[in-house]
C-alpha cells in the first residue's frame, strides 16, 4: 500500500504509474472500469456512453462473446443514441479492435 501511494520513493503515486494491468482471457477484465485499452478506463473516455450503458458491470469477454461490431448484441442501452452517440460509440469500438489487433498497449 505504501508502494502505491509512492511512500519512500521520489513523486507520487509512481506504482499506478508504472504497472499495467494484464487483461488475460478478460473473464475478470471490467470492460467499462478497468484499464484494459490505453491508460483511462472506458467509464472515463466514453463517460456519456457508460451513463447510457444497461450492462455496467460486464466483462471484456462477454463483450468480446456477444459481439461488440457494428449490430453486435454486446451493446445495451437505456434508450436509442443519437447520431452523435453512435459517433462516439463507433470511436469505443474502434478502440476495441485496435487493441485486440495489437495496435494499444
Amino acid at each position: 500500500m505504501r508502494i502505491r501511494d509512492g511512500v519512500g520513493r521520489s513523486g507520487e503515486g509512481w506504482f499506478a504509474a508504472c504497472v499495467r494491468m494484464r487483461v488475460g482471457d478478460e473473464a475478470n477484465t471490467s470492460f467499462w472500469c478497468d484499464c484494459w485499452c490505453g491508460g483511462v478506463p472506458f467509464c472515463e473516455r466514453f463517460r456519456h456512453l457508460y451513463d447510457l450503458a444497461d450492462n455496467k458491470e460486464i466483462t471484456v469477454r462477454n463483450m468480446f462473446l456477444l459481439g461488440w461490431e457494428d449490430g453486435g448484441e454486446a451493446w445495451q442501452w437505456r434508450r436509442r443514441l443519437w447520431v452523435w452517440e453512435e459517433e462516439c460509440l463507433e470511436e469505443c469500438r474502434n478502440y476495441c479492435l485496435m487493441f485486440f489487433a495489437g495496435y494499444i498497449y
